[in-house]
């Protein structure tokens, strides 16, 4: 990515910002405009799974499963800012269960063609009736025109709630 292009579109965003007077939030090295979802906005990955449907519930904001023994893959889309470069994304995953349990989730660019340009993967492993922040840090698309989704595993009693998406300019 070419540093004076980089400037511009950094310097550019900064004058509509400013004109606008949309607030943004500062940090050490980066800036952004956070946008925040629920994921109730997640789907099963695998539609016709009705087991899984059946033991998968919406409910304040979150996405849980009530299932003793089954992983739940579900699906989050994610809104982007067109032609936006660098993002942070996050997920809060909380364990409803007796046992320590492992939440996966899988953040992948694809290009404008629909094909995997690459996947990064974190995970946590929470203790019962905690929660955690699977946390995607400063994610460059390979190409402006690109698109971001999210997919995660849900285990027993696991549950998935705010989903954070920040289109982050570097200093």
């Amino acid at each position: 990515m070419n540093r004076n292009r980089l400037r511009f579109h950094c310097v550019g965003f900064s004058l509509i910002v400013a004109i606008l007077g949309i607030p943004m939030t500062a940090q050490s090295q980066s800036f952004g405009i956070p946008s925040l979802t629920s994921a109730s906005t997640c789907d099963l990955r695998n539609i016709g799974n009705g087991r899984a449907r059946d033991g998968m519930i919406r409910e304040n904001g979150q996405i849980r499963s009530r299932l003793d023994d089954l992983n739940i893959p579900i699906y989050c889309p994610l809104s982007i800012q067109p032609f936006g470069l660098f993002y942070e994304v996050g997920i809060v995953a909380s364990n409803r269960d007796v046992s320590f349990r492992r939440f996966v989730c899988v953040l992948s660019e694809y290009n404008i063609v629909n094909q995997r340009v690459r996947s990064l993967q974190r995970a946590a492993n929470i203790a019962p009736g905690e929660s955690d922040f699977l946390f995607f840090q400063q994610v460059e698309l390979e190409d402006s025109v690109n698109r971001l989704d999210l997919r995660c595993e849900m285990p027993p009693k696991g549950a998935y709630g705010a989903i954070t998406v920040d289109n982050v300019f570097i200093r």
